[in-house]
């Protein structure tokens, strides 16, 4: 039978198969320190036995201290987002919840600028390496789904809100923009004419002048200014948490007509304590387009 106990590494709770059996977890860390018993001498053993026990459980001190912080300022953050909505439309009449739901998103606050020669060349010698590794052995890639999903349901209000999150997940596009040998493969298969040389020229001909500071070489003041048919398919198929959840909402019966939008200030989030992520605007996007509201 299956027995509980503590971990003898970390503490945490473990199953063991056999009341002989010492409990270790399932963590890939915890196994390795148990598995070295018996091949080192028991002293050395005990030592390390020991000093790697220690790090673990102090790791996952720090892991619960800063989840707590981290739960507590998202709290924080939620409460003022509520907030936020019961000032600027609480009262109207016609915007309730259902029909207008409220979405939290980062801020690309990143500064635009002429992109550098260094970041043109970086991204050349990416795609170069792609179409080699392509062209060597084409018939070794995952051949399975390659075209981007099509749009979700409220694809339109999703993208009114991507547009004023300004691409904080685009930022990490950076001077590969997230272009893989699959990507290469859709476009090659797309149009069977293209040679590697072909496809090189295509991706470089796209590049802007303008981007934001070390973000996606491709990430303009107006987005993506690369054609949707080349870009890789994490662009059109990642959704953030708020996105994703947004989309649960046209699962149900009363779909929404639009959102109450909370911009934060800051790229990403949870952040570390003290690091500031106010509210930088508030909007309400109808099918009219983005109303900023005070």
């Amino acid at each position: 039978m299956n027995l509980q106990a503590d971990c003898i590494v970390c503490g945490r709770r473990a199953i063991h198969l056999r009341p002989t059996e010492e409990p270790v977890c399932a963590r890939p860390e915890c196994r390795f320190v148990a598995s070295e018993k018996g091949k080192i001498p028991h002293t050395a053993y005990a030592q390390f036995f020991a000093e790697r026990s220690r790090h673990i459980r102090e790791h996952d001190r720090q892991e619960e201290v800063r989840a707590g912080i981290l739960r507590i300022a998202q709290e924080k953050e939620d409460a003022e987002n509520r907030a936020c909505r019961q000032e600027r439309i609480g009262n109207m009449p016609g915007y309730g919840a259902a029909r207008y739901p409220l979405v939290a998103v980062p801020h690309n606050g990143r500064r635009l600028i002429n992109l550098p020669e260094r970041r043109k060349r970086e991204f050349r010698d990416k795609l170069n390496r792609l179409i080699s590794s392509l062209m060597a052995s084409p018939d070794a890639l995952y051949t399975g789904k390659s075209e981007p999903n099509p749009p979700p349901d409220g694809a339109r209000l999703l993208g009114g809100i991507c547009t004023l999150c300004a691409g904080a997940c685009c930022l990490n596009g950076g001077t590969h923009a997230y272009v893989r040998e699959l990507t290469l493969l859709r476009v090659m298969r797309a149009d069977p004419s293209l040679r590697p040389r072909h496809i090189l020229d295509l991706y470089l001909s796209h590049l802007g002048r303008k981007t934001y500071e070390e973000a996606c070489v491709y990430q303009g003041e107006k987005g993506c200014v690369l054609p949707a048919e080349l870009r890789s398919n994490t662009c059109p198929d990642y959704f953030c948490p708020p996105l994703k959840q947004f989309r649960l909402e046209f699962h149900e019966d009363e779909k929404p007509e639009g959102a109450f939008v909370v911009v934060r200030a800051r790229e990403h989030w949870p952040f570390p304590a003290g690091v500031e992520n106010g509210i930088a605007g508030a909007f309400l996007l109808t099918a009219s387009g983005a109303q900023k509201l005070g």
